[in-house]
């Protein structure tokens, strides 16, 4: 079980209450207005005790991603319906993509075969 939360001050508590579960910091874009870079991100999940990120597609820049397998922390990715996501997953090392729109995705996968 992954249990995430745009409310980061929730991990400890989850992680108190529910020592089995896997946690994930959920960032949308308008952190963006708060943080300066995006790699700040990836600390205020390790301070919150998240051993996950979980990412709006358009905050998953390579520099991003890469930072945080350096931190050792899986990446999901949300909201990614254009078929192009499905390369930058598999280059980028993102673990889980989340979609609005799987059939694109998978029809989109089986013309690139």
């Amino acid at each position: 079980m992954i249990v995430k939360s745009f409310r980061l001050g929730a991990i400890p508590v989850v992680r108190h209450r529910l020592p089995e579960a896997q946690t994930a910091a959920l960032f949308e874009p308008t952190i963006m207005t708060v943080l300066r870079r995006r790699k700040y991100m990836i600390a205020l999940a390790h301070e919150f005790g998240a051993q996950q990120i979980s990412l709006h597609h358009t905050l998953a820049s390579k520099k991003l991603t890469y930072l945080a397998r350096e931190a050792q922390m899986p990446v999901t990715i949300w909201t990614a319906d254009a078929p192009k996501w499905i390369a930058r997953c598999q280059t980028r090392g993102i673990r889980a993509l989340i979609t609005n729109d799987p059939k694109r995705l998978l029809d989109a996968r089986q013309i690139g075969s």
